[in-house]
C-alpha cells in the first residue's frame, strides 16, 4: 500500500524530469534500482512510481544510468575547428575546397562551410573599391574635415564630372569569408578592375540642377581629346543647368585632367577647379548615375556602339533632377562616414 511520502517521492522525481527528456534524475533511477534489487518486478515498480514500463526497462537496461546524447559526434576537433577559421581569416577568398585540401582535412567542402558559418563568418560578394594608399587616406581624411561644415549651397554650386565605360559584360565578382560589419574591411574588398570588357566609354557631368550633357568618347583617350571634350560640353552644360559664375568643377586626378595644357585651358575659360583627393569616388555623387547605367545596360551583347550610346543617353536624359540633387545634398553625410574611416573606404 502507497504510503504519503511515496507519493510525495513520486512527485518530486517526476517533477525533476526534463519535459520532452528520455532521462531521468539520479535519484528516481537510483529508486527504480533499489527497488529491482528488493525483488519488485517491472510492472510493479512502474505502478509505484508512475512510469510506464517501457521507461523502466530502459533504466534497469542502462543500469541506472542516462543513455548518452543523440546526434553525431563532430567531424573535426575544436582545435582543427580553430585552424579552419585562421585558415579562412587570412586568406578569405579561398574555396571551402582548397582550404580542406591545404589542411589535409578528410571532410567535405560542406563540412568546412558549416564550421565558418559557425565562426560568423559568410559567403558574401567582395565590394569593388579602389586600392588606397596611406597617403591617400590622410588626404581624404584631410579633405572631408576641411569640408564637413560647408553647407548644402556650396555643394550646390559645384559641377560634377567623370569618365565611365558602360560594361557590357561586367567582370566575375569575387567571393570571400567575411563577418558581419567587415564588408570594408581591406581584407575583404576587391580591387576594381578596368581592363574589363565594355563597350562604349563616355564623359558626363551634373550638379544638383539635374545632369548635364553626356559626351560619347569614340577615340582613344588623351590630353587633346579631353580638352575637346571639354570644349563641347563643359561651358554649355554649365549654362544648362543654370550654375552661378563662380560655380566650381570637380574632376578626378587622372593625368589628362591634371595635365599642363588641360589647367591653361581651364584657367583661360576662368573655370576654378575643386582640389579633389585621389582615389574618391564614393565622394562623387556622379558615381551613382554611373551604376545606375551600368545596371540598364550590362550583358547588351553585340550591339553597334552608337546604337548602345543613343539608349544610354536617353537614359541619362530621363534622370530625374530630384534624384541628382539628393545625392548632392548627400555630400555632407559622405564626409562624415570618411572621417568615422578615418580616410578609408565607405559604404558610398
Amino acid at each position: 500500500m502507497r504510503t504519503l511520502f511515496d507519493f510525495r517521492t513520486i512527485l518530486f522525481f517526476n517533477m525533476a524530469r526534463t519535459a520532452g527528456s528520455k532521462n531521468f534524475t539520479p535519484e528516481i533511477q537510483q529508486l527504480v534500482m533499489r527497488k529491482r534489487e528488493a525483488g519488485e518486478g517491472k510492472s510493479q515498480i512502474a505502478r509505484s512510481l508512475c512510469l510506464s514500463r517501457a521507461a523502466v526497462n530502459s533504466i534497469i537496461k542502462r543500469g541506472g544510468e542516462n543513455s548518452p546524447k543523440s546526434g553525431r559526434s563532430p567531424s573535426l576537433s575544436p582545435q582543427l575547428e580553430r585552424r579552419v577559421v585562421r585558415e579562412s581569416r587570412k586568406h578569405p577568398d579561398r574555396y571551402a575546397t582548397e582550404i580542406a585540401r591545404e589542411l589535409d582535412l578528410s571532410v567535405t567542402p560542406q563540412t568546412v562551410r558549416n564550421y565558418l558559418r559557425k565562426a560568423g563568418l559568410k559567403n558574401r560578394i567582395a565590394r569593388r573599391k579602389p586600392a588606397l594608399t596611406r597617403v591617400q587616406k590622410i588626404r581624404r581624411l584631410k579633405f572631408a574635415k576641411d569640408h564637413a561644415q560647408k553647407p548644402i549651397s556650396f555643394w550646390h554650386s559645384i559641377l560634377w564630372s567623370d569618365e565611365s565605360k558602360i560594361v557590357s559584360r561586367p567582370n566575375p565578382r569575387r567571393r570571400v569569408w567575411r563577418p558581419n560589419g567587415q564588408a570594408l574591411n581591406p581584407k575583404y574588398v576587391s580591387g576594381t578592375n578596368k581592363s574589363g570588357r565594355t563597350s562604349i566609354m563616355v564623359w558626363g557631368c551634373c550638379s544638383a540642377a539635374g545632369v548635364g550633357r553626356l559626351h560619347h568618347i569614340d577615340t582613344k583617350m588623351n590630353t587633346a581629346v579631353f580638352i575637346g571634350v571639354l570644349e563641347k560640353n563643359l561651358l554649355a552644360s554649365r549654362r544648362a543647368l543654370r550654375l552661378p559664375r563662380d560655380y566650381l568643377f570637380q574632376q578626378d586626378n587622372d593625368p589628362k585632367h591634371t595635365a599642363k595644357a588641360t589647367r591653361k585651358w581651364l584657367a583661360d575659360q576662368g573655370v576654378q577647379v575643386l582640389n579633389w583627393p585621389a582615389n574618391s569616388p564614393d565622394l562623387n555623387p556622379i558615381e551613382h548615375l554611373w551604376d545606375h547605367l551600368k545596371r540598364e545596360f550590362a550583358g547588351a551583347g553585340r550591339v553597334g556602339a552608337k546604337e548602345i550610346f543613343a539608349k544610354v543617353s536617353e537614359t541619362w536624359n530621363e534622370i530625374p533632377a530630384d534624384v541628382v540633387r539628393r545625392l548632392v545634398d548627400s555630400m555632407p553625410h559622405r564626409l562624415a562616414a570618411v572621417i568615422k574611416a578615418r580616410g578609408g573606404h565607405t559604404n558610398y
